[in-house]
């Protein structure tokens, strides 16, 4: 029974929060800001450094999959982005960027 009260509760503190967020009371929703990954800077360095995608691939032991990840602007580990700047022999920030802005695909 007392497990029950206790789920009940937090329930209600679940809905109650809820409310809140809905209402824009919790928090100020104009210094929460959304950053998304984008891998423009990367693609500019494969410009710069006249790589193709594939080429990229190679030299850094990628799959098809990671390359089309990145084409959609999705994460990935921290592990790959250290194969691709060792690959390049370039720095991290050759290879991403955090932005306010959605990218679009394959920017």
């Amino acid at each position: 029974m007392l497990a029950f009260i206790k789920i009940s509760l937090l329930n209600r503190k679940i809905h109650d929060i809820i409310s809140l967020l809905r209402e824009g009371l919790l928090f100020d929703e104009t210094e929460t800001i959304m950053r998304h990954i984008s891998y423009k800077p990367l693609w500019h360095t494969l410009l710069d450094k006249n790589m193709k995608k594939e080429d990229l691939r190679i030299s850094a032991g990628l799959t098809t999959n990671m390359i089309a990840n990145m084409g959609k602007n999705k994460g990935i580990s921290m592990e790959t982005l250290a194969k691709i700047c060792d690959a390049l022999q370039c720095e991290i920030t050759d290879v991403i960027e955090l932005t306010e802005e959605p990218p679009k695909e394959d920017e």
